[in-house]
């Protein structure tokens, strides 16, 4: 997940737990503050993720702004302390990480008692 100027708020940790996060922001952002994305990451950081959500912040950056400089990635190295510095492409990221593997409940097939979708 890779919100960009869209927090979730402090109670979406438990729900996004295992699913890797990496939120960003502009720094003078005032339609989203940067401080609701810290409460978004430290929520979901509060669920003990086997990936622990990540925040970019960008200095002097405004609502509208940050996205190109995820996306595109011209904003890589430009991410300010004590946040992440955004020092690897979105997109390198995210191909590091999968969905889990959710398999159906086991069905039987009536006539040969085998299962419908063996694994």
């Amino acid at each position: 997940m890779v919100p960009i100027s869209g927090a979730y708020g402090s109670s979406v940790g438990c729900q996004l737990a295992q699913t890797p996060a990496w939120v960003f922001n502009g720094e003078a952002d005032t339609v989203v503050p940067n401080t609701d994305q810290v409460a978004t990451v430290d929520s979901i950081n509060a669920g003990n993720p086997a990936v622990p959500a990540k925040l970019t912040v960008f200095a002097g950056v405004g609502h509208v702004d940050d996205e190109p400089m995820v996306l595109d990635p011209t904003g890589l190295g430009e991410g300010i302390a004590p946040n992440d510095v955004y020092n690897e492409s979105i997109y390198d990221w995210m191909l590091q990480h999968a969905r889990p593997q959710v398999y159906p409940p086991e069905v039987t097939h009536r006539a040969t008692e085998q299962p419908a979708h063996p694994k």
